[in-house]
């Protein structure tokens, strides 16, 4: 088996939204993102965005697909918690012009459907969000199964939860030295995946 090399492609967009007094702010030019969660207060409550371009890939297989995020600081109140990455089939949004009241696919914290969406991952029970570190999602069948064009959008989400716990990190955004980013993976060149839907 030719096992290639895996292939990395940075976040092209990235941004975060806030609700409360910030539901209109658009947070384009900061370099870091924000994912937060505060059942009380909808100004502590955040989604951070992520678009990634992979259309130069020139593997035919992708057998594995990953987005790899680095927080640069320790977890708000040094509270562990998960993390969920929905993949988004709505690539028309930028991050220039973002806001909680105009981002696609949200109704509050919790992620919706008005365009197709799907639960690429969640942070395995080993390895939730705290420290500073790199944190990987897999996100190999939103990729495989969702992406024909190749450009691949994403919302990460902090957990949800309805008790007074407080949760959220910053997220390294595409204006860092850290951008968020994309691996694909190939055992072999073979028969090119059937792409669809993205």
């Amino acid at each position: 088996m030719d096992v290639q090399p895996d292939s990395s492609f940075a976040a092209i967009e990235s941004t975060y939204i806030q609700g409360g007094a910030s539901a209109s702010v658009n947070f384009a030019t900061n370099e870091y993102g924000q994912i937060g969660y505060n059942h009380s207060n909808t100004t502590a409550q955040s989604l951070t965005y992520l678009k990634f371009d992979f259309t130069s890939y020139s593997l035919d297989q992708i057998d594995a697909a990953k987005i790899r995020i680095y927080v640069p600081t320790a977890a708000s109140n040094s509270t562990a918690f998960f993390a969920n990455l929905y993949g988004i089939s709505n690539h028309s949004w930028s991050a220039d012009t973002l806001t909680w009241n105009n981002a696609p696919n949200h109704n509050g914290i919790n992620v919706t459907g008005d365009s197709d969406y799907w639960l690429a991952s969640s942070s395995p029970a080993w390895d939730t969000v705290l420290a500073v570190s790199y944190y990987d999602f897999d996100a190999s069948d939103y990729i495989i199964n969702h992406c024909a064009s190749k450009i691949a959008s994403f919302i990460l989400q902090p957990q949800v939860n309805q008790t007074s716990l407080t949760n959220g990190a910053s997220v390294a955004g595409t204006l860092s030295s850290e951008p968020p980013t994309l691996w694909l993976s190939s055992k072999a060149a073979g028969t090119t995946p059937t792409l669809t839907h993205c």
